[in-house]
């Protein structure tokens, strides 16, 4: 009975806590993953969440800085967006805090993916054995939005092909371009499904609205020319999907996109939330590593054991 008072009250409030966490449901997931990240990411979580995190706009304003500007860059600090996603100093950082998350979301796809799947980290698509076409160097561009020639699902969804991709008003006289250098953060095969996913994670500012779903399309349109490459597949009755990993620096994530792509690759109900949660608490304790950088400039910081605990990673024999 309790319980339920909070909760009403929680509801009833127009604080911006409830309207993140309670009444809002991408807010449900970091409120979760706050149980299983450490005090010092929740104290860090809450100054980013309410708008107190230590740019420096906000030292200044309290006092505590001499400028707005940032000391780095010499840009006007007034987001956590520049700090986290933006300011060069803190590249590296952003890249471990990157690959951590990465690293955990790839930890719990072994353990759960079924023993017919391959899932190839950080290897070049000409090393994973498929039959690669040349591609239009048109199609490597990238363009400011979905062309028609590109069709998505209404909403957030994996970004798949099932027709030509030749542009309109193709100069079959041009040189076409190899993609085999082209190494997304994973690439899930399967011969027994007739499957194949081109997984990529991105660990973006959750900000502002739509951010996160601007992120998705962008990771989508990034690796769409991958489809026209492997496009000798789809014209063999396989699915082939691009399948974007949004998670925000807060622990916000694109949940649509996410469970997208735990479809795809058929995980079994009982793992999904599972992944979901490790992607959030990651997230928010890599925003942590990368204050804890920037105050002390370690980038050995993070060393906090994992979030869950796991089953042996299951090697996946080649097919």
């Amino acid at each position: 009975m309790v319980t339920v008072h909070v909760q009403q009250a929680l509801q009833s409030r127009d604080t911006l806590f409830s309207k993140l966490l309670i009444t809002s449901p991408p807010g449900t997931l970091p409120a979760s993953a706050l149980r299983h990240c450490s005090p010092a990411a929740v104290r860090c979580w809450i100054r980013a969440i309410g708008g107190n995190f230590p740019t420096a706009d906000y030292l200044h304003r309290i006092g505590r800085g001499a400028s707005r500007m940032c000391s780095f860059c010499s840009a006007e600090c007034k987001t956590l967006t520049l700090f986290a996603c933006v300011c060069p100093r803190f590249k590296d950082a952003r890249t471990k805090a990157h690959d951590r998350v990465w690293s955990k979301i790839t930890q719990c796809l072994r353990t759960s993916l079924s023993s017919d799947w391959r899932l190839l980290v950080e290897t070049p698509i000409a090393k994973a054995g498929l039959e690669l076409l040349p591609v239009h160097p048109q199609l490597t561009s990238r363009p400011l939005s979905l062309p028609s020639i590109w069709p998505v699902a209404e909403g957030v969804s994996g970004f798949q092909t099932s027709r030509s991709r030749d542009p309109p008003g193709n100069d079959r006289g041009c040189l076409l371009q190899d993609l085999g250098n082209w190494r997304p953060d994973a690439i899930a095969i399967s011969l027994v499904r007739r499957k194949i996913g081109i997984l990529d994670l991105s660990r973006c500012s959750d900000c502002s609205p739509g951010a996160l779903p601007r992120a998705h399309q962008e990771k989508a349109l990034k690796y769409a020319p991958i489809l026209s490459a492997l496009e000798s597949y789809t014209r063999r009755g396989w699915s082939v999907e691009v399948l974007p990993w949004i998670v925000g620096i807060r622990g916000f994530i694109v949940l649509q996109g996410i469970q997208v792509a735990e479809s795809f690759l058929d995980l079994p109900s009982s793992a999904r939330r599972n992944i979901e949660l490790c992607a959030a608490v990651e997230s928010i304790e890599s925003l942590a590593f990368m204050l804890q950088v920037r105050f002390v400039g370690s980038h050995n910081a993070l060393t906090r054991p994992t979030c869950f605990p796991h089953q042996i990673q299951r090697k996946i024999p080649p097919s």
